[in-house]
């Protein structure tokens, strides 16, 4: 694992670790847990460990900001005719586990 930096949110400090491509670790500094993990590609997801949802969102949110991490948009071919209109985005609880 590579340490990509450290984030403050609400006044407690968290480490960013790259786990994988795209994917990353949180751990809260003041007592070295996890607290869930991310990934970056063509939607954010996160994956909490005893912590809400929003929680770990709002950190993986202030790392994209703060440039801890990159976002890497995967292109996708388009395969509708122009014109048509896209779907929607799904709900951010349906992210693929």
């Amino acid at each position: 694992m590579q340490c990509k930096g450290m984030v403050q949110f609400l006044n407690t400090t968290y480490r960013i670790m790259k786990v994988d491509h795209c994917s990353y670790e949180v751990i809260r500094l003041l007592d070295d847990a996890s607290v869930g993990t991310f990934e970056i590609g063509q939607r954010l997801c996160v994956h909490p460990i005893g912590v809400a949802h929003d929680l770990l969102l709002q950190i993986a949110m202030t790392a994209l900001k703060q440039a801890k991490v990159s976002w890497t948009r995967v292109a996708t071919p388009s395969s509708r005719p122009s014109g048509t209109v896209p779907r929607p985005p799904r709900n951010r609880a349906s992210c693929p586990a």
